[in-house]
């Protein structure tokens, strides 16, 4: 049988074994089966354990199987791996929008300064326009993320679904 940690790791938090089942999405009953020390898929370990904010590993004093605990290992390799490459992606994917954005308003103001020339009315209508502009700008940026980069990253990572990359910053260094 497995000696877990995930008892002391729970009520380090404070949690019950309902609100941890419920952080997690699996069953009381598969908690209270965890925490006597009864096998679980690698699946069921990985939404524990990102509930719980550790690596699979870590929800283990020791592990009976040498198999187990290298698959074990395995899959908390690749989701080090994966959240790098998200953290990574993502960032370029902010920085592309972000800066393309920047560009198109500079490029804006620069083709519509020819029409203040002159023509004060004109230059406040449209100096309140580019500045709503920015902020509808930005509001699309992050539907965009939202709508379209979160669920990409996603996909092409499933490991990092639902954790916060930002909590883990120290990966974003490599």
């Amino acid at each position: 049988m497995n000696t877990t940690n995930i008892r002391a790791l729970r009520r380090q938090r404070g949690w019950t074994q309902e609100r941890l089942a419920a952080q997690s999405g699996v069953t009381v009953r598969t908690i209270q089966r965890l925490e006597s020390g009864e096998d679980a898929s690698l699946e069921t370990l990985r939404l524990v354990a990102m509930a719980l904010d550790v690596n699979i590993q870590d929800l283990f004093q020791n592990i009976e199987s040498a198999d187990k605990e290298e698959e074990i290992m395995d899959l908390d390799a690749e989701r080090i791996r994966q959240m790098r490459k998200r953290s990574a992606q993502g960032g370029l994917y902010r920085k592309i929008m972000i800066f393309g954005f920047i560009f198109a308003m500079i490029a804006l103001g620069a083709a519509l300064s020819p029409v203040f020339d002159g023509n004060e009315p004109l230059f406040h209508v449209l100096a309140l326009a580019w500045c709503v502009l920015w902020i509808l700008g930005f509001s699309a940026i992050k539907a965009i993320r939202n709508l379209w980069m979160e669920p990409e990253l996603d996909r092409k990572y499933p490991l990092t679904v639902g954790m916060d990359l930002d909590r883990h910053h120290n990966m974003k260094r490599y």
